[in-house]
């Protein structure tokens, strides 16, 4: 069975959508199947680059990009076309690959897409416009609509009209094989951690708020990523001169895995999600989340953290770290709820299976 994943991105580029894509390709080759990734890359010269990265066949195309989403790219298009059977699945609702492979898809060739929604007000506005122009070709033509998260459901009434093709399959990730430590719930100083974008809506800001009023002998924030509101970041810190809050940009998988191990607490205060892969990795690796209620984050947290109604009153949150600080008892079993609620329900293998069943539904 031959399969083409096409994503707005692909690895380095470290974004939630693409770093799923990466895994779930990368399971699937160890699981027998013919796997290529077509992806874009804005600053790509050449019209069409092939590389092999980690053991897997990467075709990177130009494309036109705007502030990081759309990735418009004609050669993707050209490329799809050529693909006369097999499945193509498409990953990324709001970016143009999921609308091009859309819009190439052979009488011979199967299509599923995997939407990976987020939820922000411009983005909410957008999709009145987006859903009857192209949301109606895009799932017209899928064979099977796959959702990360129910909330997209909700959000997106088209899917409504196309309920009899859409699945809810949650994001999957690698469970850490590492013992659990519960030693930095125990630590004088709390290190807390932020993993993801860095941009506005994620809630930045929100996170320097926060830190100006924690006691910062009790608790450390560390943030973890790179985007367009870095420099604005970068320059707060300096002005704010928060002596508990430090901001590393981009790191190595193995940096990130290390933070994980080391953190006791992941704060995520953002105005959308979909699902979060941070969030659910965090988890993994037993990192109490304390998150806005927002997008699919309730469904990924459960009864394992806390969450806060949006916008967010950092005081607050506050409250709820301060009770963690002084009951630790409870902060380690929050840890094991989150730590156990990510082994059951989002280990990568389960969610493989799920996806092997849908491709050989389809080529039955």
């Amino acid at each position: 069975m031959k399969i083409i994943q096409v994503c707005p991105r692909y690895y380095p580029y470290a974004g939630g959508v693409e770093k799923f894509v990466k895994t779930l390709t990368e399971e699937l080759i160890r699981a027998g199947f013919e796997v290529t990734v077509f992806a874009t890359e804005p600053k790509l010269k050449k019209p069409h680059v092939k590389k092999l990265i980690d053991g897997v066949e990467v075709h990177l195309f130009n494309s036109y990009a705007f502030s990081e989403i759309g990735y418009l790219s004609p050669t993707l298009l050209r490329a799809l076309k050529e693909i006369k059977d097999g499945i193509i699945h498409a990953h990324g609702y709001r970016s143009f690959p999921m609308l091009e492979a859309a819009l190439a898809k052979g009488k011979d060739v199967k299509l599923v897409v995997t939407t990976h929604l987020g939820f922000s007000k411009v983005g909410e506005l957008a999709y009145k416009i987006y859903n009857p122009l192209f949301g109606n070709i895009i799932f017209s033509k899928a064979d099977k609509i796959v959702v990360v998260s129910p909330a997209e459901v909700e959000k997106i009434p088209l899917l409504r009209k196309f309920r009899h093709k859409v699945s809810y399959i949650p994001i999957g990730i690698q469970i850490p094989n590492t013992e659990f430590n519960d030693a930095r719930c125990f630590e004088d100083k709390l290190s807390m951690l932020y993993v993801g974008r860095i941009e506005k809506r994620k809630g930045i800001d929100s996170l320097l708020r926060l830190m100006s009023i924690l006691d910062e002998d009790k608790f450390s924030l560390t943030i973890v990523g790179g985007g367009p509101y870095a420099k604005q970041l970068k320059d707060a810190l300096n002005r704010l001169k928060l002596n508990n809050v430090r901001f590393i940009g981009k790191v190595s998988e193995r940096s990130l895995q290390e933070l994980y191990k080391k953190s006791a607490i992941f704060l995520l205060l953002s105005e959308y999600e979909g699902h979060s892969v941070a969030l659910t990795e965090a988890m993994a690796y037993g990192l109490v989340p304390v998150v806005t209620d927002v997008g699919g984050n309730s469904y990924v947290l459960g009864d394992a953290g806390f969450l806060i109604e949006h916008p967010c009153d950092v005081d607050k949150v506050s409250s709820i770290l301060y009770d963690l600080y002084r009951n630790r008892k409870k902060l380690v079993s929050r840890s094991i709820k989150a730590r156990i609620r990510a082994q059951k329900l989002f280990n990568i293998n389960k969610i493989i299976s799920r996806y092997i069943s849908i491709y050989k539904e389809l080529q039955n």
